[in-house]
């Protein structure tokens, strides 16, 4: 009901699909646009700073719950800039008129990067689809759309969630790896002590074990494996 309302008031009320432009910005280094000299000429513009500072309002909105009274309390440029959202009647042929609305701060300059933030940030607090962002992503780290509300996706839509898996289980296969090597050297250096032999004792071990005498002294170094004393 609340949305339907929106739909009738505002003329020009954010969309779904303003969420995935929404999105877009949080992700890329660089935008796109065209030219205000040239006619059809394109301008590559780097657009990081401003990206910096939206991702850190979408933080600060993440951490509030997310809860807007909240986040305001705890960011005074916000608050100040959010009390001086201006609407403006919209004419229409009916006899309900409309509601468009303004999101760029006037007191900031146009070209700062915060103020360019805010205009967006503002307008994704309004948008009711906006609790369906998800992200950082775990793996790519870039932000995303949710395909529903009810689950917290870590991963965004796609590769990363395979990948992510995949390269766990690799790391876990690889301590699994080491611990057994580890423990094969350290058999074999307990074996050395003990051994009629002049041999230093990573030559002997890798030897006998084929471990190279190089992991043998970087586990010594970090501790992993004691280094043996000859006995008696």
């Amino acid at each position: 009901m609340t949305k339907r309302k929106q739909e009738l008031i505002l003329q020009f009320g954010p969309e779904p699909e303003d969420l995935v432009g929404f999105v877009k910005n949080l992700n890329d280094d660089y935008i796109v646009y065209e030219s205000p000299l040239r006619r059809g000429q394109k301008v590559l513009k780097d657009f990081r700073p401003v990206k910096s500072e939206l991702r850190r309002l979408v933080q600060a909105w993440f951490d509030s719950g997310p809860n807007i009274r909240k986040l305001l309390e705890g960011d005074p440029i916000l608050a100040r800039e959010a009390a001086s959202f201006r609407a403006q009647l919209f004419p229409t042929e009916s006899g309900i008129a409309k509601l468009t609305y303004l999101t760029v701060p006037e007191k900031m300059s146009p070209g700062e990067p915060l103020a360019t933030a805010l205009g967006h940030f503002l307008e994704f607090l309004i948008n009711p689809d906006n609790e369906r962002l998800g992200g950082p992503c775990a793996y790519c780290g870039k932000y995303f759309v949710r395909n529903s509300l009810g689950k917290k996706t870590v991963y965004c839509p796609g590769l990363c969630g395979s990948r992510f898996a995949s390269r766990l289980i690799n790391q876990q296969r690889r301590d699994r790896d080491h611990t057994e090597q580890l423990k094969l050297a350290q058999r074999w250096s307990l074996k050395w002590e003990s051994a009629k032999t002049i041999m230093p004792w990573k030559e002997w071990v890798a030897n006998r074990s084929h471990i190279k005498k190089h992991w043998l002294t970087l586990a010594v170094k970090n501790k992993e494996l004691v280094e043996p004393v000859k006995r008696g």
